[in-house]
């Protein structure tokens, strides 16, 4: 597979006065060298989208263990960032808003897949900025998905939840869902505690930002309890691309600083109503996607709910795992379990994808 970084579109945000700030979603694309040159079979587009605070590389470590086993199945792969995460918090920079719906989110995905991802696979070299599919192509799109396809969304958390509601909103795109411990919460009650986010806020508000170096970061991070169940992979990556060097303002002096404000942060942690939204209407999601549930194995995790209250929501064509050594970070604390269930569930969901099989059907 190829990487290429920074693939990058943006929208117009109209609202009810009209809201003109143009905000841009950067992507990264991983693709298999000579697809879409006569190589038998149609491989499958992964789709992947990450939890909040965290930069789209964060996936990274998981790709690099998945591609080691199930490579010859995919021919793409679209890594998602929100538009206030890492190389879109800096894009968008002072254009970005304090208030978030994680709706816009779920649009948003729509939105690059109805408007903007080519319609097939391919190792051609693609432009900075997306250009816009014809018209024509979109409107198929909306109603027939995309033939050229096969779509598996993964998302983690927030990722999992938007990515959800987005195949709510047009099944017709995916053909699975693998969710890593998605937000989707049962509402609470009046008389409920207020539960988990909160104490999500105050942490994010209350966060680090700035260091000297990116250095001076990895080292800090090694000795913080909040990094210390993280796979070494994950905490390199993200202070690699999580963090950018910059200048100081005032002094002029060389920094290191996070991409994602603190703030920004903990305005996608105010919004808890599309999770309960989602929790409400899973239930509906078309059953031609095949759901895979990826979830916490430590006893009591104590912050989305109990596993077992999820995963069943839509018992119909739906599986599930629990990681015996993970909390929620499933991506930051065990990505070659991850990896290795997804490649599992792959293998199993599409065996006709198999290198070897598709070339024998060419025989």
């Amino acid at each position: 597979m190829k990487e290429v970084r920074g693939d990058v579109y943006g929208e117009e945000r109209e609202g009810k006065e009209g809201y003109k700030r143009v905000l841009w979603n950067c992507l990264n694309r991983y693709y298999k060298v000579g697809t879409g040159e006569g190589c038998g079979g149609k491989g499958l587009t992964l789709f992947v989208a990450h939890a909040n605070g965290f930069p789209k590389e964060i996936w990274e470590p998981t790709l690099r263990y998945l591609l080691a086993t199930s490579a010859d199945m995919i021919d793409e792969i679209w890594v998602w960032e929100s538009v206030q995460h890492g190389d879109s918090a800096l894009v968008n920079g002072a254009r970005l808003s304090c208030l978030f719906d994680w709706m816009d989110n779920a649009r948003d995905i729509l939105n690059f897949f109805t408007f903007f991802v080519p319609s097939k696979a391919s190792s051609s070299v693609l432009p900075l900025h997306l250009p816009r599919v014809p018209a024509a192509e979109s409107e198929q799109r909306q109603l027939h998905g995309l033939p050229g396809r096969t779509i598996v969304a993964i998302g983690h958390s927030y990722g999992g939840c938007t990515s959800t509601l987005a195949a709510l909103t047009n099944p017709k795109l995916f053909s699975s869902l693998i969710l890593v411990d998605p937000v989707l919460v049962k509402p609470l009650r009046p008389t409920d505690p207020k539960g988990h986010t909160d104490g999500f806020i105050l942490g994010a508000l209350s966060r680090r930002e700035v260091w000297s170096s990116k250095e001076e970061a990895l080292d800090l991070f090694k000795k913080s309890p909040f990094f210390s169940a993280w796979h070494p992979e994950a905490i390199k990556v993200y202070v690699e691309c999580g963090l950018y060097d910059t200048t100081d303002p005032q002094t002029g002096r060389p920094i290191t600083q996070l991409k994602m404000p603190g703030l920004q942060e903990a305005v996608v942690f105010v919004e808890i109503h599309t999770e309960s939204e989602v929790y409400h209407r899973v239930k509906d999601l078309d059953v031609n996607i095949t759901l895979r549930w990826v979830m916490p194995g430590v006893e009591d995790p104590g912050e989305f709910g109990p596993p077992q209250q999820r995963v069943w929501l839509r018992p119909t064509n739906t599986s599930n795992i629990r990681i015996s050594n993970a909390g929620h970070l499933i991506v930051q604390e065990v990505p070659q379990e991850l990896a290795n269930d997804i490649s599992g569930f792959l293998q199993i969901k599409y065996p006709f994808m198999r290198k070897d099989k598709r070339e024998r059907s060419k025989l």
